[in-house]
């Protein structure tokens, strides 16, 4: 979306094209570090410390893709901990049950 910002531009005037290029950095710079940690806090309940983290760290690893498949794979991490570790660790300790495992068999327990 920057390119044909920039070309239609600098097609008007070089200070026409700088300008676009500079509302499309702050653009991405606010989704970036605003709207999308507040978008996946209220979708799949995590932290926007968390998404701001994993962001960048499934870009380096795995590129574009890794970015977009960030949240989605933080957000099963997230549920087999709550859901399947959590629970393991508590029964192994002998520690009480809390309300969370004590879900009847039919019912959902997080959703993603």
């Amino acid at each position: 979306m920057v390119i044909p910002g920039f070309l239609l531009g600098i097609a008007q005037l070089p200070l026409v094209a700088l300008e676009a290029v500079v509302a499309f950095a702050i653009i991405a710079e606010v989704n970036a570090s605003l709207l999308a940690p507040w978008i996946a806090r209220w979708s799949v309940s995590l932290s926007p410390l968390i998404v701001v983290i994993a962001i960048p760290l499934g870009g380096a690893l795995y590129g574009a893709v890794g970015a977009l498949a960030a949240i989605p794979v933080i957000a099963a991490i997230q549920i087999f901990v709550v859901d399947v570790v959590i629970p393991w660790v508590h029964r192994v300790e002998g520690e009480p049950i809390s309300s969370t495992e004590s879900r009847p068999p039919g019912e959902p327990g997080r959703a993603a």
